[in-house]
């Protein structure tokens, strides 16, 4: 619904391109409708620009906590002329036992009403669960249910948020206390728990309190303005549903696991400048957690893989993050739940002289360029070689300068068919004895 109603009987035409900041009334003129409610507009308008710069859409304010509880116990009753709404918060005590619980939800799920409670009390023999067939007595009601007579009692889910703010559509939106039922009959929702924002218009044919309160006046109990009104529904909705604008997205469960939960507010240009600031100072850092292992996809026997078979496909493997905080750009990024990250395992080879003229080059750091190789050390237990001053292995005036130990070598040009072909020798742990530093020729010697 737009924020202001160009529409009859209104006829708000506010543009917030024309920057009208103040409507002037003038003496001996009528003041029109219109002009009451762009008033209004113009004000409303204010609050968004600064409430954008701050709050993201669907932000919390004020916060609201929401939190759930996944092994709520209910009974299913017999049909019941009761108003359900009216049994929320009552006190139950079954007939049988003497078991008492309170009423948290009630429900009509396609004909068959259900109640989500919490057990306050056991029975008188140490009962803890109402019975099949039970009569259960509202208390101070003069209300009473039957439980159906098998099956009656199970474990579902349920979703509770408290009063709180929010940030919609450039209003400071509240939100009441209010709770919801995720999934029936199981204590692992798939689901998307949300507020449905719903705007109306409401008129003194809807609320008798819009009528006018001035007892005594000539126009008491007149009708006057009417009200736009905007609501934040709590519910859930499917898994796979897209939450499009008309939906705040609250949490999100996943085979009963919490993928996602907005208890921050969200900041939108003021955070940005955070971030920016924190970034600047601090780069990308982990807090704590998000550590990373490696599961394999299918599970078979005590492998220690994710999923069994058919959905296990033991051509992939799982990388598994673990729950935790990072800042990344300055923004923080927080995750509940263990991710997973499914890929595929190399399943493919390839030469490498198939790929042209690149190389593999290790890069190691200080090297000699050598040539002339006889044979190669072992450089897997860095060898050490001895560095003499002359490269003519015949000479017997020849001085040994230095040591080194040896890491890699790596080709460089040349025929590696003759003794002419150059090689990079990687090497460290190096000492040298007296030796002018300008020597080009240098003999190496090693004893494997």
């Amino acid at each position: 619904m737009a924020s202001n109603f160009p529409i009859e009987p209104y006829y708000d035409d506010f543009d917030d391109s024309k920057n009208f900041q103040k409507i002037l009334f003038k003496p001996s003129l009528p003041v029109q409708a219109r002009e009451l409610t762009q008033l209004q507009s113009i004000l409303q308008d204010q609050i968004k620009k600064f409430g954008d710069h701050v709050f993201k859409h669907g932000s919390v304010v004020i916060p609201g906590n929401s939190f759930t509880d996944l092994n709520t116990s209910y009974v299913k009753v017999e049909s019941t002329d009761a108003d359900l709404n009216f049994l929320e918060g009552k006190t139950v005590t079954g007939s049988s036992n003497q078991v008492k619980a309170r009423i948290r939800k009630a429900i009509n799920d396609a004909g068959q009403i259900v109640i989500y409670i919490g057990y306050t009390s056991g029975g008188v023999n140490g009962e803890s669960l109402f019975e099949d067939g039970e009569s259960l007595v509202v208390d101070g009601t003069g209300i009473t249910l039957t439980a159906i007579e098998e099956d009656s009692t199970g474990v579902g889910s349920m979703a509770f948020i408290n009063r709180g703010v929010f940030y919609i559509r450039g209003s400071f939106v509240t939100v009441n206390a209010q709770s919801t039922v995720i999934d029936k009959y199981s204590p692992s929702p798939s689901c998307r728990v949300v507020l449905r924002i719903v705007e109306s218009i409401i008129t003194s044919d809807d609320d008798l309190t819009l009528l006018d309160p001035a007892q005594g006046s000539y126009n008491f109990a007149a009708p006057g303005a009417d009200r736009h009104k905007t609501e934040l529904i709590f519910e859930s909705i499917p898994l796979s549903a897209e939450v499009g604008d008309d939906f705040v997205e609250i949490m999100r469960y996943n085979n009963g696991v919490l993928e996602e939960h907005a208890r921050y507010s969200q900041y939108n240009e003021l955070e940005k400048n955070l971030a920016r600031r924190t970034f600047d100072e601090s780069g990308n850092y982990v807090v704590t957690g998000l550590t990373a292992s490696v599961r394999e996809h299918l599970k078979t026997d005590l492998n220690g893989g994710v999923f069994p078979a058919p959905e296990g496909n033991q051509d992939k493997f799982v990388t598994e993050v673990a729950p935790g905080k990072a800042y990344i750009q300055g923004f923080e990024v927080e995750k509940v739940s263990t991710t997973n990250l499914v890929l595929d395992k190399g399943r493919t080879s390839q030469h490498i002289k198939t790929r042209g003229n690149n190389a593999i080059q290790p890069q190691f750091g200080q090297f000699f360029y050598v040539s002339g190789l006889k044979s190669l050390p072992n450089f897997a237990q860095l060898t050490q070689v001895t560095l003499w001053n002359d490269d003519d292995d015949a000479n017997g005036s020849a001085t040994q300068v230095g040591t080194a130990r040896v890491m890699a070598i790596d080709y460089l040009e040349g025929d590696p068919a003759s003794n002419n072909a150059v090689y990079k020798l990687y090497f460290t742990d190096q000492t040298y004895r007296d030796w002018e530093t300008d020597r080009k020729s240098t003999r190496l010697n090693s004893s494997h």
